[in-house]
């Protein structure tokens, strides 16, 4: 390998990891400007401020107690017993839908041979 060639590998290497070096130091630059806090003392404390009342108001709601509830109809109808032996005569029945049938139909007369005759030319002579 000539002098030469061996220079321009060395300048080219070199050049590449000067080009690593800044990309680094950038990205670590960047990494230091993100993690820096954007809000004020001001914007923190109006927002902790909303979340206290939040906070109070589901205290206050939480200290009501609910309205009472309406009383269940109660219903007069067959006694357990009766109820579990008409329920075997009238229970569910259950019913299938009807089968799903796929038929296909193959139509002779629309395809030809290899030779090119239809088969309706082969079925007109006869039998053979």
């Amino acid at each position: 390998m000539k002098r030469r060639h061996i220079l321009f590998i060395a300048l080219m290497l070199g050049a590449a990891a000067a080009a690593g070096t800044l990309a680094a130091t950038r990205t670590v630059d960047v990494g230091k400007a993100a993690s820096a806090p954007r809000f004020s003392d001001e914007a923190v404390a109006a927002r902790s401020a909303k979340l206290d009342r939040m906070e109070r108001s589901l205290r206050k709601a939480l200290e009501r107690r609910p309205p009472k509830l309406p009383e269940v109809p109660r219903v007069s109808g067959p006694s357990s017993a009766s109820a579990r032996t008409d329920s075997s005569e009238d229970g569910v029945v259950y019913v299938r839908r009807a089968p799903t049938v796929v038929s296909s139909s193959f139509d002779d007369d629309d395809y030809e041979h290899e030779d090119g005759n239809d088969d309706e030319d082969e079925h007109e002579g006869g039998d053979d």
